[in-house]
């Protein structure tokens, strides 16, 4: 059940702290866009995950309630149709959102909606937690089923049903007048790559509910048997500090067998990263830095055709040959 949108009763800053937990700093209806924070709350299964293989339940009937915070555009007309569902980053004992930090000017710009789910005890109930912050707006969230279960083993499903909740709500719409996604797509950073990974292996076969999944600096060993397309994108320090095994091998071009790595050109810092994607038609697919040439056009032989930040066709190209490098590709004139 979902309620809200929780009132703010006091001003972002005051020491009462009636407004939601890093409410943004982002001018967002000078953008058309508004943030709300709604409670969704319910009972959840509880479930035993095991590397690589479908998850298994273990119990059932758990209750819960939790929030989650809502940036979205105000009118159907600018919203691209896709909901980006963060998983909250807990590794500091507090809810942090570090893809909204990163993102939120291209996803302002394109018209997503973003939607940050808290799913893990460590948010809510720890010294530095929700609860602890503001008693009087979150004292009454609990992922612990009343301090009867004190692992992390609810978060799935909640976050099952949290993207439940805004494909097809029950009580208030987090959404609010926009229509129904075309798309969700979860995201998640450093640690909660990590919960995101275990739940494209274990829940996402079950609950399916998915559209795709992005690990952004981390994530670990994925299944290659499943439809859902995985991105994982990793910098150079991820790859030095062992998130992921040093110096991937170059996997070959290939049509469908789950997620491939390639070196990406660059990130948005300018650095080189590591990168792993899968396009949506299911065909192994590079992302593209955003060079200028890139946005002129998209002329790579792969590029062509791919459902890519710059063409967004399905994808039918799937001959073997490689990407062209910048260097083959001719310079821009500059004009005097």
């Amino acid at each position: 059940m979902v309620s809200g949108p929780v009132v703010s009763t006091s001003p972002v800053g005051d020491p009462a702290h009636g407004y939601p937990f890093l409410a943004t700093d982002v001018d967002l209806a000078a953008a058309g866009y508004v943030e709300h924070e709604y409670t969704i709350s319910g009972t959840a299964t509880r479930y035993a995950t095991s590397g690589t293989g479908t998850a298994t339940v273990t119990s059932t009937g758990h209750p819960y309630s939790t929030r989650v915070v809502v940036r979205r555009p105000t009118s159907a007309k600018k919203f691209n149709g896709v909901v980006i569902a963060e998983w909250y980053n807990v590794s500091n004992q507090w809810d942090q959102e570090v893809d909204w930090f990163q993102t939120h000017e291209h996803l302002i710009q394109e018209g997503y909606a973003w939607v940050g789910v808290s799913a893990q005890r460590a948010g809510l109930h720890s010294a530095t937690g929700l609860r602890a912050w503001s008693p009087a707006r979150y004292g009454a969230l609990d992922l612990t089923a009343g301090g009867a279960i004190l692992d992390d083993t609810l978060s799935y499903d909640v976050f099952s049903q949290a993207v439940k909740a805004v494909r097809r709500p029950a009580g208030a719409d987090p959404l609010g007048t926009l229509p129904e996604p075309s798309y969700v797509i979860a995201t998640g950073h450093s640690q909660s790559a990590g919960r995101l990974a275990n739940y494209y292996n274990g829940i996402q076969p079950l609950a399916n509910v998915l559209d795709a999944v992005v690990l952004h600096g981390g994530g670990g060993v994925l299944r290659t048997d499943l439809a859902t397309p995985v991105f994982r994108i990793n910098s150079e320090g991820d790859i030095a500090t062992s998130i992921l095994p040093r110096r991937p091998a170059r996997r070959p071009n290939r049509p469908c067998c789950g997620p491939g790595r390639w070196p990406a050109r660059r990130t948005a810092t300018g650095s080189s990263s590591p990168t792993t994607a899968r396009c949506a038609s299911g065909t192994s697919a590079r992302t593209r830095a955003a060079t200028r040439v890139s946005r002129r056009s998209a002329r790579c032989r792969r590029c062509r055709g791919c459902r890519s930040t710059w063409c967004r066709t399905r994808c039918t190209t799937t001959r073997s040959s490689g990407w062209r490098t910048a260097s083959s590709r001719r310079p821009l004139r500059r004009s005097r």
